[in-house]
């Protein structure tokens, strides 16, 4: 063990050196009590003390209480000596800190043998906090990788709702809100409008400028989108040029007003941003019959009026 001796007597200081060297420990040694406090203070390797009672400065059991209240890395063993034989004595010691009470004069036997139990208890004590730390690691390693696991969970989740390109939900995602908003119309007879968006002539877009311009042409349209729709309609990309908005509490002449105004708002955008001489418009075809038998046929009956408006030369709103 690496030993602090404490000893304001030399003769005694010598004879502890000389026996715990013998014994195989490593020694570093004080004759004042100042002295050993510095040691106490610069060597936090220190796993024993053994401290005079009286010395010059400090006196063992104030070594020993400022030891405890300290924080150190490691368990220090603290041994006091002392020619007190009272009671009291005993008890003060030990309420300072210490873990043995060793009477002058002491033998070679006696003093292993207090040695032995010291570094049992060191040993204890250093292998609890080696399983301490251990037992810490894995229970950050835990946290982190739980936290990595919702991380990804909640990438997932999004991933599995957001179109990857322009944000907006998913064609599964936007059944899905069709579906619920279409059975809170039946059942509360409640108005509900839903809209299909189709990019004119997305085709040459990609074939004239490329497919960068394309997805930035489909980005740019998903901001009009959102920026023209309330709080509470819901915006996706169904597929390829093709968008859908549900415009929930929305009748047929509103639903109208609203379609106009996204068409508008996109063929008055200045698409040169994206390319010069880039120019688009925008078909939609929209329905607001809640009475046919489910949401997939009012997603049809939208789908035949934006066929209706590209018939009709595009760039126009059919409902």
């Amino acid at each position: 063990m690496k030993v602090l001796v404490a000893e304001d007597d030399y003769t005694s200081r010598v004879l502890l050196e000389t026996m715990l060297r013998g014994w195989g420990h490593e020694v570093v040694t004080a004759n004042d009590g100042r002295e050993a406090l510095v040691f106490v203070e610069q060597r936090p390797d220190l796993q024993l003390l053994i401290l005079d009672w009286m010395m010059p400065g400090l006196e063992g059991p104030d070594i020993a209480r400022h030891v405890r209240a300290s924080v150190r890395p490691n368990y220090v063993y603290i041994i006091l000596l002392t020619a007190k034989t009272e009671r009291e004595a005993f008890l003060r010691g030990m309420e300072a800190g210490a873990d043995d009470f060793i009477i002058k004069p002491f033998d070679a036997e006696q003093m292993r043998a207090r040695l032995r139990v010291a570094e049992r208890i060191v040993q204890l004590e250093e292998r609890l906090s080696a399983q301490n730390e251990a037992l810490r690691h894995a229970n950050e390693q835990t946290r982190l990788l739980l936290a990595q696991v919702q991380t990804q969970a909640v990438e997932l989740e999004r991933q599995a709702r957001e179109d990857w390109l322009t944000g907006l939900y998913n064609r599964r995602h936007l059944d899905y809100h069709l579906q619920r908003e279409f059975v809170r119309a039946r059942r509360y007879q409640a108005p509900l409008t839903v809209a299909i968006a189709d990019l004119d002539n997305f085709k040459s877009v990609n074939d004239r400028f490329s497919h960068h311009v394309g997805d930035e042409v489909l980005r740019t349209l998903a901001d009009i989108l959102q920026s023209n729709s309330r709080s509470t309609d819901i915006v996706g990309r169904y597929g390829g040029e093709e968008f859908v908005l549900i415009l929930p509490e929305t009748t047929r002449e509103q639903g109208l007003i609203v379609c106009e105004k996204i068409r508008r708002t996109v063929e008055e955008y200045d698409w040169s941003k994206i390319h010069e001489g880039l120019r688009m418009t925008v078909s939609v075809g929209m329905s607001s019959d809640t009475s046919l038998a489910n949401y997939e046929r009012m997603l049809t009956q939208a789908d035949d009026r934006l066929y209706e408006a590209k018939r009709a030369g595009k760039n126009t709103v059919r409902g």
